[in-house]
């Protein structure tokens, strides 16, 4: 059911639960965890609520969901992650604080800061739309870490990951089926970095405890990007997963250099340190940090991520977020 985008699979196990699923005609067993052939289609999701008794059997679901722009309008927020945010929950007893903490009215950011003036925002269509989503929110409660922390909207998933490093442009969802689109392996959704770099000094520990050496890596620095551009490169550990060919991948001129890394000139080293612009289809964790390190031999020392198929950081400030917008959500709906 996740496969053909009729719902996600926790939902469809919910569903399973209900008596709402029918297979070939019949009631499937309320057993999680049953297999089916991979090509199969003749499954069907009953807006009602049980296909035992028969009750409340309206309309049926037996293809992928049309576009519902009503439905799905309060399903995402855009946040630019700062560095020292983590996407998703702290493991252990790391006490990283996760990026969901900065989902707050406050963080708002649609034409002003904050609510406090709604009634003069009342023509704003994107302001209407993120009122929409935190009165939406309302319905399934706040979520408050501590007394001492302003309430966050509750409900919302990362759709991917930014390391704790990383910074820019990541989407929180409470849409099963929209998170699967953005994430899963088959994705050919294009995401954009840029990338500050400059020659590497030694293994960092991480590599040396995977058993990494100088022989895994490039003798000397260098520039040349053929190998991204061709693909097929294996990352150290993943020698069974060749990295596909990234889409884009240029070094920026200092002169056109993004505002992200604006301050990097001030320091000493700036002749040694240069800025990478790529687009990939693929993430795997921590992939820009050892594609540079492997294929390069550079270091990355600030990365951002900036575009998300159609959705672009743009100048949405750090530590703020905004909705997803009406042809941002039909993009990702329309991708997989």
């Amino acid at each position: 059911m996740s496969e053909l985008d009729i719902c996600s699979r926790r939902e469809a196990d919910r569903f399973i639960q209900e008596g709402r699923v029918l297979l070939h005609g019949s009631p499937v067993a309320r057993i999680l965890g049953q297999k089916v052939p991979f090509d199969e289609t003749e499954i069907v999701l009953l807006n009602g609520k049980n296909t035992t008794t028969g009750t409340n059997q309206n309309e049926v679901t037996t293809s992928p969901l049309e576009f519902s722009w009503s439905q799905l309008q309060t399903a995402a927020v855009v946040l630019h992650k700062p560095v020292g945010y983590i996407s998703g929950q702290p493991e252990g007893a790391k006490k990283h604080v996760p990026a969901v903490r900065l989902l707050t009215k406050t963080n708002a950011h649609i034409v002003r800061s904050t609510y406090d003036s709604i009634d003069n925002n009342s023509n704003n269509e994107e302001f209407r739309h993120a009122q929409s989503i935190v009165q939406d929110s309302l319905s399934f409660q706040w979520h408050h870490p501590t007394k001492s922390q302003e309430p966050t909207l509750e409900g919302y998933v990362p759709a991917g990951r930014l390391d704790l490093e990383s910074s820019g442009l990541i989407i929180f969802t409470k849409n099963g089926v929209m998170a699967k689109k953005l994430i899963s392996g088959g994705t050919r959704i294009e995401k954009e970095y840029y990338v500050l770099v400059e020659p590497l000094q030694g293994l960092t520990r991480y590599e040396q405890a995977a058993g990494m050496s100088w022989a895994n890596l490039p003798r000397q620095p260098h520039r040349k990007l053929d190998r991204m551009r061709r693909g097929g490169f294996r990352l150290f550990g993943d020698d069974d997963k060749p990295l596909r060919r990234v889409v884009a991948a240029e070094w920026i001129h200092p002169e056109e250099q993004p505002f992200y890394f604006t301050n990097h000139n001030n320091n000493t080293d700036h002749h040694r340190r240069h800025v990478l612009r790529l687009v990939l289809t693929e993430g795997r964790k921590h992939q820009i940090r050892r594609m540079c390190r492997e294929m390069l031999g550079m270091h990355v020392l600030q990365l951002v991520r900036t575009r998300i198929g159609s959705i672009e950081l743009g100048s949405l400030p750090e530590g703020k977020w905004r909705p997803l917008r009406q042809e941002e959500a039909r993009m990702i709906h329309q991708s997989g």
